[in-house]
């Protein structure tokens, strides 16, 4: 247990310190290149489109191979996300076109080898650990100040991520059952006995993309394209959102999934009308603190997976592709519209198709008769 911590531990400083960033990056690249705010945002929703086609295609093979043990794509995996932070890097001082291609394809190939044992369930950290991470943000927004370059901050990143793998070795193998073929596992991902798992997964990707991907980037784009304030109102949001689930949890208030759902529905609206940092951060505790997994979303490292990042069964798979499908539907419905509408009016329709989905998932995880 010792080990898996110490690589959870490691990897989620990289991801904390470099994964929102990223894909800010890769916008500013498109940005700069093209010189139309529409077109740089049509070019990163298909960009993110393409890591996560890659996890839809992927995912039946990687859980396939959780039968022959899951240290080897645990550490594949690990390998491709350094990979795929080394190659962006490497993009700032060759090829960023290719640098960006290869950080897509490499970061699709790290979500869909990427499950943990549930026979090793991951315990929590230290407080202190926590901490560090969630501080992380803001010591990227720094670095990168200080270096005006990201291609620094990405390399320390793929640096940490493969530091991380020197404690898998020390994890006991784990096997687990996955019975379905691959083809075998898009039929179970149409099948209508499935229906409501996979509509719901399908819902959680659409929002997750939004938050994960389109809020960073209009964050950036409110705070004048700023990585150091980016950095800081990530840190300042993460760290207050903890302080209030603590209170939360410690007044013994839990949320309902109604009202829970209500609060990050209302905050995608709220969004619209965010015109600072203070707002953001408000808008952001609003919508998370109530619920700490939303949708297997993990706002510390900007990731969204199923089940915890741990293999259950089957159905994990499942939820895996629908989450993935889900974001791809999200990035195909903004790349069409961005070349039509101002940015802000894409990003407003995004909001607004999440908190949909979002009520949606609500009400398709009620059983209902004939649905």
């Amino acid at each position: 247990m010792s080990a898996l911590i110490a690589h959870r531990s490691l990897l989620r400083i990289a991801l904390s310190a470099a994964h929102a960033f990223a894909w800010v990056a890769v916008f500013q690249f498109f940005l700069e290149r093209s010189l139309s705010v529409s077109a740089a945002l049509s070019s990163v929703v298909l960009t993110y489109a393409l890591t996560h086609t890659v996890v839809v295609l992927l995912t039946p093979l990687a859980a396939r191979h959780t039968r022959r043990g899951m240290k080897m794509p645990m550490l594949l995996a690990t390998l491709s996300a350094a990979a795929a932070f080394a190659a962006f890097a490497g993009g700032f001082i060759s090829d960023m076109a290719w640098g960006i291609t290869s950080f897509a394809l490499l970061m699709g190939v790290y979500r869909a080898l990427y499950f943990v044992p549930y026979s090793l369930v991951v315990s929590k950290s230290t407080t202190s650990v926590e901490i560090l991470v969630t501080l992380m943000p803001a010591a990227a927004g720094l670095l990168v100040s200080f270096t005006d370059m990201p291609a620094y901050l990405f390399a320390c990143a793929s640096a940490v991520l493969a530091l991380s793998t020197l404690p898998l070795a020390r994890l006991p193998e784990r096997h687990e059952g996955f019975s379905w073929t691959y083809r075998g596992t898009f039929h179970e991902l149409v099948a209508p006995e499935n229906r409501r798992l996979i509509i719901a997964a399908i819902c959680g990707g659409i929002e997750g993309a939004v938050l994960l991907l389109l809020w960073p980037i209009a964050v950036w784009m409110l705070l004048y394209q700023s990585y150091p304030l980016l950095g800081i109102v990530l840190s300042v949001t993460l760290l207050l959102t903890m302080l209030v689930r603590g209170v939360l949890h410690r007044a013994g208030i839990l949320m309902t999934p109604v009202v829970s759902t209500a609060m990050a529905a209302s905050g995608w609206i709220f969004r619209i009308f965010t015109a600072n940092g203070g707002a953001v951060i408000l808008v952001n505790i609003f919508s998370t603190a109530a619920d700490s997994d939303r949708h297997g979303v993990d706002t510390v490292t900007h990731e969204q997976a199923a089940d915890n990042h741990t293999f259950v069964d089957e159905f994990t798979a499942l939820k895996e592709m629908g989450n993935a499908i889900g974001r791809v539907i999200l990035c195909v419905l903004v790349g069409g519209l961005a070349p039509f509408l101002m940015m802000s009016a894409a990003l407003a329709a995004a909001f607004l198709f999440a908190g949909a989905a979002g009520l949606l998932s609500l009400y398709v995880s009620k059983p209902r008769a004939g649905f």
